[in-house]
Order: structure tokens, then sequence, then C-alpha cells
């Protein structure tokens, strides 16, 4: 328990002193990738749709 709220103080801690745009950085970056992530997603999903129309 003890050692939980530590370590919960420490993350609270560390996102306080951490520089705003460093921390945005790393948003940006995180939503990009997850962008890249859901267009390669619905690629393959539109290339299957394909593929299965066409053994229909």
């Amino acid at each position: 328990m003890w050692s939980t709220q530590v370590a919960t103080w420490q993350i609270i801690a560390i996102v306080s002193f951490a520089a705003p745009e460093k921390l945005r950085a790393m948003w940006d970056r995180n939503t990009e990738l997850a962008r890249q992530r859901h267009e390669q997603l619905s690629a393959q999903d539109w290339a299957r749709t394909v593929v299965d129309q066409n053994f229909i």
C-alpha cells in the first residue's frame, strides 16, 4: 500500500516537473502513431472486403 502511494507520487512529480512541450511532443507522437495504425487497419479491412467480394 505504502509503496503504491510512493510510486504514484513519483509519477505525479515526474509529470509535474517535465517540460510541458516535451509532454506535448510525446502526446503528438503517440496520436500520430495511433492515426497511422488506424489507417493501416482500415486499408487492410478494405483489401479484405475486396478479396472476399471477388470470391463470392
